[in-house]
C-alpha cells in the first residue's frame, strides 16, 4: 500500500512539474503557424526569384517574425489549444491563391491573438 501510496505521489509530482497540459507553447504554435503559411505560400508559387518571397529561408524568417509578433509569448505561453490553433491552421491553408489581400485578412482575424491565445486562459 504505501509503495502504492509512493508512486502515485510521484506520479502526482511528475505531473505538477511538467504538465500535462495540452495547450501548446507560443514557439511551437508559431514554428506550426510558419510552415503552414510558408506552405501556402509555396503552393501558390510565391516562393522564389521575383516572387513575394526569394527562398523558403526568406518566408520561413519573415513567417516566424510575423507570428511572434501576433502572438506575444508573455500573452500566448501554454494558452494555445489544439483546437484554436488547428483552426487557425485551415484558415491559412485554405486560403485562394491569387487574393493575396483578402488571404491575411481572413489571417489576421481567424489567427488573432485574442482568438487563438485566449482559448486556454481558462484552461480550455
Amino acid at each position: 500500500m504505501k509503495k502504492r501510496f509512493l508512486s502515485l505521489t510521484l506520479a502526482c509530482l511528475a505531473v505538477s512539474t511538467f504538465g500535462c497540459n495540452a495547450n501548446y507553447t507560443q514557439v511551437k504554435a508559431r514554428e506550426e503557424a510558419t510552415k503552414h503559411s510558408c506552405d501556402w505560400y509555396q503552393k501558390c508559387g510565391e516562393i522564389g526569384t521575383g516572387k513575394t518571397y526569394v527562398s523558403l529561408d526568406d518566408c520561413t524568417t519573415t513567417q516566424a517574425a510575423f507570428w511572434n509578433d501576433q502572438w506575444k509569448a508573455g500573452d500566448c505561453d501554454n494558452r494555445i489549444t489544439p483546437a484554436a490553433l488547428n483552426s487557425c491552421l485551415a484558415f491559412i491553408d485554405n486560403g485562394t491563391c491569387g487574393d493575396y489581400f483578402q488571404h491575411l485578412v481572413t489571417v489576421l482575424s481567424q489567427c488573432s491573438e485574442k482568438r487563438v491565445c485566449n482559448a486556454g486562459a481558462d484552461g480550455g
